[in-house]
């Protein structure tokens, strides 16, 4: 779940019939609307973390699980906008890094 100024946006989650989701969805002004995936998307998930980018409309995207037969554990980072969804860039891979030396 991600949120700015009052709009919520939720990404995949997990069904009522336990089936893994990736549909992105966006709440505003109490209306709920299906927002279009990109043709690469970061695929069926649950129990990940969406935060928003403050002043912008981009939010990102980090890890999450699926059960298919055992657990699948993801460790990756995407980067979503409301109108697509794409791949992390290797130069967000690079901040990253830097943030986390600086951090150290």
């Amino acid at each position: 779940v991600g949120s700015s100024g009052g709009d919520v946006v939720l990404y995949g989650g997990v069904s009522d019939s336990n089936e893994y989701l990736s549909d992105l969805w966006q709440l505003s002004n109490g209306v709920w609307q299906s927002l279009p995936n990109g043709e690469v998307t970061p695929g069926p998930r649950g129990g990940h973390s969406l935060v928003w980018i403050p002043g912008t409309s981009k939010l990102v995207l980090f890890g999450g699980a699926r059960y298919k037969g055992r657990w699948e554990l993801f460790d990756d980072l995407w980067v979503v906008h409301l109108k697509k969804v794409y791949a992390y860039e290797e130069d967000l891979k690079e901040y990253i890094k830097q943030l986390r030396a600086d951090r150290d």
